[in-house]
């Protein structure tokens, strides 16, 4: 069993994404990071020595950081969204701001947005999500173990997700 690595900040694979995650204190205000997506994985060689290509990994995960770089994280299964209206045109939401406990309304335009089926945007919830996004995506060519993703809001300090396939 060999296992590969994958380091997105060295491989340049970031992206920079507005949030709000109103059931922390400090971060119920609208901000941002530069996120990086990492990813571990465990398999079996196959007849060219390859347990899956380095390319496949990085593309993959590429694609889904550019699908929400630039845009405001928006998850659909909050229970601290109230209120939550998507149209063509516009995404509004309701969330209670934690220092004055009073409700604050959110419009974005659509095309800004990014609809995320989860519960929050947090590192720990996004890193299942990259999960899920990249095992869907991904056609595995060997036998394989284990994969992990990670996502780092920030330069040393992340969320990592796996499931066991054993």
């Amino acid at each position: 069993m060999l296992e590969l690595k994958i380091d997105g900040w060295r491989k340049g694979i970031r992206f920079s994404s507005a949030h709000i995650t109103p059931e922390h204190k400090k971060c119920g205000r609208l901000h941002g990071h530069t996120y990086a997506i990492h990813l571990r994985m465990r398999g079996k060689q196959d007849a060219f020595g390859i347990v899956l290509d380095f390319g496949i990994i990085t593309d993959t995960l590429k694609q889904i950081g550019d699908e929400i770089d630039h845009l405001v994280l928006v998850p659909t299964e909050s229970n601290h969204y109230s209120n939550l209206k998507v149209t063509k045109k516009d995404v509004k939401f309701r969330v209670i701001d934690p220092y004055t406990g009073e409700p604050k309304e959110f419009s974005f335009p659509r095309q800004d947005c990014a609809l995320i089926p989860m519960p929050s945007t947090t590192a720990e919830d996004l890193a299942k999500y990259v999960y899920g996004e990249f095992m869907k995506r991904t056609k595995f060519t060997t036998d394989t173990a284990f994969v992990e993703v990670g996502v780092d809001e920030g330069y040393g300090k992340g969320a990592w997700f796996a499931e066991s396939w054993e």
